[in-house]
């Protein structure tokens, strides 16, 4: 049988009647005459990967790592991931933006090119990987705004406050599985493990899990239904995906589907950051970059959940002094601030223009905060403190690009918590437990905020604890009385000697 070797892809999967655009990525590829295709590869194993992907407000965050085991000779291939041409700037589905590869430690040139996958016309982002006999780890991360499949909530899907005034779209973080069969034999261990923040803009993500096993039941795809509900609850907030030693095939293309307020444009459709949901805020700036209808960088585009747009301001000079202004609407409280600095979209836009190297967050509380950014296109997270209904910020120093002097803001979010980080490969290896056939009920978690799992650094449940400090109250009241009545007995002595 012939296997197309994909081993990382953001998938192709059939929701609730609307069909999402296949993605995929780390595909050995080959051809000539300006395209290129997937290839097959017998000597290599993919023993395990990782899917990490952490869903803030409007985007996500993807990390992916591979181990390769090559049992053949040494050899150098060319991977990649396609995603379909033809999308628009303002389509929801927007390509990933940053998208960087490692070999260990080592960074690899990503570039793209046309090709195909199967009868579909793709760009495939490439990376170049050696091969030694044994062992071999890849990783690729990126950021992604979420497939769009189908306008409003399925019938018996309640939208809860405050999004009940708005319309609604089911959407979609994908990953393609089935893309990894290219690999020779099975595929040792896949994990897929999805986190959603507390400030995610999206609800009801357990009953479109639901929706989705039962729809796939009811079209007689029971294998799919059976696979697709194989999910744990590790953490509230948290939905896992464990295969081991499989062959993969379609049914096992794995996301998570949410719903999630449509953003809604206010009276003048011609100001900046005109388009909200009850998350969003109003954005605007002090200049901002119209070349034209097709490339227009508005302050907008760094609230808008798409980190392959991004705002550039349009003053004389670097754009130091230029500034944004976020209005709430009601108060919020920051504790972190988050940040994509400069065009994400590419490396090659990211180096082309100017990125932000310190930027100044004035809070209307009278907080203020410094932020230095590292010169990459990753999201950069930093704690503050502060309760607000307005936020600026102003570039204070930048770093300089190689073409054009405009600096270019990518994606800035105020959020109310803390985010999570990815956890390491190793440690999600050692986590791995074989999945339930059926996932537990999405109130009762395994493990999240009302449901303890703590134990101490002895290894005592907390519940032993508590026992212990109740006995030790007990006993200390205990003491307490024998001494009191000690000494009144030792005071009645010494009045009857007077």
């Amino acid at each position: 049988m012939k296997r197309w070797l994909v081993t990382l892809a953001l998938g192709a999967a059939l929701l609730a009647g609307g069909a999402i655009a296949a993605w995929a990525n780390d595909t050995a590829i080959g051809g000539a005459g300006g395209t290129v295709s997937p290839l097959a590869d017998d000597g290599i194993r993919l023993e395990a990967e990782t899917v990490q992907v952490i869903a803030y407000r409007r985007f996500a965050a993807y990390r992916v790592d591979f181990k390769f085991v090559n049992e053949g000779p040494a050899k150098k291939l060319l991977l990649g991931f396609p995603f379909p041409q033809g999308m628009e700037p303002e389509s929801p589905h927007l390509p990933p933006a940053s998208v960087r590869a490692w070999q260990g430690d080592t960074p690899l040139e990503v570039t793209m090119v046309e090709g195909t996958d199967g009868e579909d016309i793709v760009e495939y982002w490439t990376h170049e990987v050696d091969f030694p006999a044994g062992e071999t780890f890849v990783r690729v991360e990126y950021y992604a705004a979420p497939t769009i499949t189908v306008g409003g909530a399925p019938d018996g899907i309640l939208t809860p406050a405050p999004w009940q005034e708005f319309d609604s779209w089911q959407a979609l973080y994908p990953y393609t599985v089935h893309t990894g069969a290219g690999w020779a034999g099975t595929i040792g261990t896949t994990l897929i493990r999805y986190t959603f923040t507390d400030d995610v803009d999206a609800w009801g993500a357990d009953d479109m899990l639901a929706y989705t096993v039962d729809m796939l039941a009811e079209n007689d795809l029971a294998d799919d239904a059976r696979i697709y509900g194989a999910y744990t609850r590790p953490e509230l907030g948290v939905y896992q995906w464990i295969f081991e030693d499989f062959e993969p095939t379609r049914a096992h293309d794995i996301g998570v589907p949410f719903l999630q307020p449509v953003r809604r444009t206010l009276a003048d459709d011609t100001a900046p950051g005109t388009e909200r949901s009850p998350a969003d805020v109003i954005v605007t700036a002090s200049s901002w970059l119209d070349l034209g209808e097709e490339f227009q960088y508005r302050p907008g585009n760094v609230a808008d959940g798409f980190p392959s747009t991004a705002w550039a301001e349009d003053a004389e000079g670097s754009g130091i002094g230029e500034w944004l202004r976020f209005e709430f609407g009601a108060p919020r409280a920051v504790r972190e601030v988050q940040v994509l600095p400069g065009y994400a979209k590419t490396a090659e836009l990211f180096s082309k223009y100017n990125r932000p190297k310190t930027l100044y967050v004035e809070f209307s509380d009278g907080t203020g905060v410094e932020l230095p950014l590292a010169d990459e296109p990753v999201l950069q997270t930093f704690p503050v403190r502060a309760d607000a209904e307005w936020v600026e910020v102003s570039i204070r120093d930048v770093y300089p690009g190689t073409t054009r002097d405009e600096t270019y803001l990518a994606e800035i979010e105020f959020a109310e918590s803390a985010s999570p980080q990815f956890a390491s490969f190793a440690d999600l290896m050692g986590e791995t437990e074989s999945p339930d056939e059926e996932p537990p009920p999405a109130e009762e978690p395994t493990v999240g905020p009302d449901v303890p799992e703590s134990a101490d650094d002895e290894g005592w449940p907390a519940e032993t604890w508590m026992l212990l400090a109740a006995l030790a109250v007990l006993a200390a009241v205990l003491v307490g009385a024998v001494v009191a009545q000690r000494r009144r007995t030792a005071g009645r002595g010494e009045s009857e000697g007077e």
